[in-house]
């Protein structure tokens, strides 16, 4: 997903209230291991302004189409497996049968 598509969507707030609403319902899949979004900048000094965000990360031991299926509403770029610059240090490990998902 790319940057300006995820501010797009979060500078209208019925858009936000949508995503989150659909982020939350992947989380609360009974597969799905956790949801995270990379938060890649903020705009300390305009606080009308969303955080940009160019990764969603879906931990899960669902299958990519599984995944690609949930994640339509959303239209992301592509869902591809794994992270975009190697895991970030806050990502603990995962148990083995868990993959990882971008959007």
């Amino acid at each position: 997903m790319t940057t300006a598509r995820l501010a797009a969507i979060c500078r209208h707030r019925s858009a936000h209230s949508t995503f989150t609403k659909r982020l939350n319902e992947i989380r609360g899949r009974f597969n799905v291991h956790n949801v995270l979004v990379q938060i890649n900048e903020v705009v300390e000094e305009d606080s009308t302004t969303w955080p940009f965000s160019e990764s969603v990360y879906i931990f899960t031991n669902a299958t990519h189409d599984e995944v690609a299926q949930w994640a339509a509403a959303l239209q992301p770029d592509a869902v591809e497996e794994g992270f975009a610059n190697g895991r970030p240090s806050r990502v603990k490990d995962l148990p083995s049968d868990i993959k990882t998902y971008r959007l």
